[in-house]
């Protein structure tokens, strides 16, 4: 094959198509978690208008692990059997099709369908990468390498909050109507019940600032309420159960809901800053004399929907399908630029020259390495290392998962934080994890030249655990949220300071195989994610925060203590 260079080695400098390379490697790992994750920062949405509850909405999380986890040595297997190229370009495609298909499911079975494909759909996105970084990446810089792939995955989990937040928000514009229907009362029995037993705060002066400020609101709503046609009817609901009676009840509750939309903008407005509503609504407030019929309308809609969250729909229901489409759309731009930059090996690429590829063949990443032609499952078995390997990716991922799965909750129903604001205070410990990443790829790299494999891999991994396992025990103090932003980015920080070291140890050991040795790691680590949203979810349901958060730290000392064991020298060919 001709090259676009001298083809002598050392007489002209080398190309650096490498770098290329490794670059769309990591864009799709953006990809791949900004289309992981964009469900669980849309959850409440979601769970609003599919009507599922909030043990479902964590099943919907937990069986995509599933999938993932157990179609990893699989998709290994074919990525080290037909190679990178082909192989990344259909899982890239295949997963976008499936995050698209989000948004036209219309309930839970349909929403699990999806969930468990997107699953099988990724787990090759990881493994392949692995092995793209083991035949494009020099052996001195693998770690580094390693790093910009696993950071590539921590950039679109950082920008998966702030970014899908906006975009639902986008997608709900002005045009929008503001004005409620049957199906947006979610419990129209405990919202009349509200107002019927609604009275003047000013006679309980025992309440809270936050309490009063809400209850007055509450009273405010039921003093309009009291002077309309169809109050008797709301009044007769909360104290009756009967088919007929609900429904004439739901018949005027929308209708006097909908006369407050449409009417003049609520006057007390120091009590809406004491509730806690979305951001949109702040600036609106400021300009609240010169607000046009629509702002005024919308305004109203999003005081309501503060003032009885768990009985009106939001608002922004209307906005999560669109985001799933263009998402996957996405997908399918980025699946074809890979196919174009990327070859399976250095020697394929046109651009490559002869001493970029002696660079490669030099330093222990061949470009001519040959593809497996079966998956080495009685070697991996036989790995001791690999098995330690997979007890710490289990422990790790259960752990930090939490951050991705249960901390919109959390924020949202301990500190009552509006829904932009919790877009970007989630974003926060996974844009901390980019300086762990970055970090931890210079650290291992480093050690290894000064130690070795042994101790330059395993060192870093367990370490990184024990800083994670220390910050969730610290958020049994009980913080403000911003204080828990704080530690939960040092769980993000040491999980990620340990991720180059994980990925380099499957590419040392692995040979032929590594996807397939990758996939297996990372198979084990999404059991552990697997079984986190599900049995996270119900135990901060049944018993409280707190146990939830010493068993996040139990999980990464368990990870910690098993990565002290893992040897990088043993490759997984030979009894380790």
């Amino acid at each position: 094959m001709s090259h676009s260079h001298n083809d002598t080695p050392g007489a002209a400098s080398a190309t650096v198509v490498r770098r290329w390379v490794l670059g769309i490697t990591a864009l799709t790992a953006v990809l791949l978690y900004l289309d992981r994750f964009c469900m669980a920062f849309a959850q409440r949405y979601v769970k609003e208008d599919l009507g599922l509850s909030d043990a479902q909405i964590d099943t919907c999380m937990s069986v995509f692990f599933l999938s993932y986890g157990l179609a990893q040595v699989p998709a290994g297997g074919l990525t080290d059997r037909f190679g990178s190229r082909a192989m990344l370009t259909i899982y890239i495609l295949a997963w976008s099709f499936f995050t698209a298909s989000m948004g036209w499911v219309g309930g839970f079975v349909g929403l699990v369908a999806v969930r468990l494909a997107a699953g099988v759909s990724q787990a090759g996105a990881y493994p392949t990468g692995a092995r793209v970084v083991g035949q494009w990446a020099p052996l001195s810089q693998r770690g580094a390498a390693n790093s910009l792939i696993a950071l590539g995955g921590r950039v679109g989990g950082a920008l998966a909050p702030p970014l899908t937040a906006a975009l639902i928000v986008a997608f709900v514009p002005l045009t929008v109507s503001p004005l409620l229907t049957q199906s947006d009362l979610l419990d129209a029995n405990t919202l009349s019940g509200q107002l019927v037993a609604a009275t003047d705060p000013s006679l309980n002066p025992d309440l809270a600032t936050d309490q009063r400020a809400r209850a007055e609101l509450i009273y405010s709503v039921r003093t309009q309420f009291e002077t309309q046609d169809g109050w008797s009817a709301i009044a007769r609901m909360a104290e009756a159960s009967d088919e007929s009676t609900t429904a004439a009840g739901r018949d005027a509750l929308v209708a006097q809901l909908n006369r407050f939309i449409d009417g003049a903008l609520l006057t007390r407005i120091e009590l809406l800053e004491q509730v806690k509503l979305e951001n949109e609504a702040k600036p609106l407030i400021v300009r609240r004399d010169s607000l046009s019929d629509a702002e005024r309308q919308r305004l109203n809609r999003l005081i309501l929907e503060a003032v009885f969250p768990a009985s009106i729909r939001k608002l922004y229901v209307h906005g999560w399908r669109p985001v799933m489409f263009w998402y996957g759309l996405a997908g399918v731009l980025v699946a074809a630029w890979f196919f174009w930059q990327v070859r399976d090996r250095p020697n394929q690429h046109p651009r490559v020259n002869a001493a970029e590829l002696e660079l490669l063949a030099g330093s222990g990443a061949p470009a001519t390495t040959a593809t497996a032609e079966s998956i080495p499952i009685g070697a991996i078995l036989a790995s001791r290392s690999l098995w330690l390997l997979s007890i710490a990716a289990c422990g790790t991922t259960f752990g930090w998962t939490f951050l991705v799965s249960l901390l919109d909750r959390y924020l949202d129903t301990v500190h009552g934080v509006p829904f932009i604001e919790r877009g970007w205070m989630q974003s926060i410990p996974l844009f901390v994890g980019w300086v762990g990443m970055a970090a931890g790829g210079w650290w291992t790299d480093w050690l290894t030249r000064r130690r070795g494999i042994k101790i330059g891999r395993a060192v870093p991994f367990a370490f990184s655990r024990f800083v994670a396992m220390a910050a969730f025990l610290l958020m049994l103090l009980h913080p403000s949220p911003w204080v828990c932003i704080v530690l939960l980015s040092a769980v993000a920080f040491g999980t990620d300071l340990g991720s180059p070291a994980i990925w380099s140890i499957c590419q040392d050991v692995g040979g032929r195989s590594v996807a397939t040795v990758l996939g297996w790691g990372n198979m084990w680590g999404n059991i552990g994610g697997f079984a986190a949203p599900m049995l996270l979810g119900w135990v901060s349901r049944q018993w409280n925060w707190d146990v939830t958060f010493v068993l996040c730290a139990l999980s990464f000392w368990i990870a910690g203590t098993a990565a002290l064991f893992v040897d990088a020298t043993q490759p997984v060919t030979s009894r380790g």
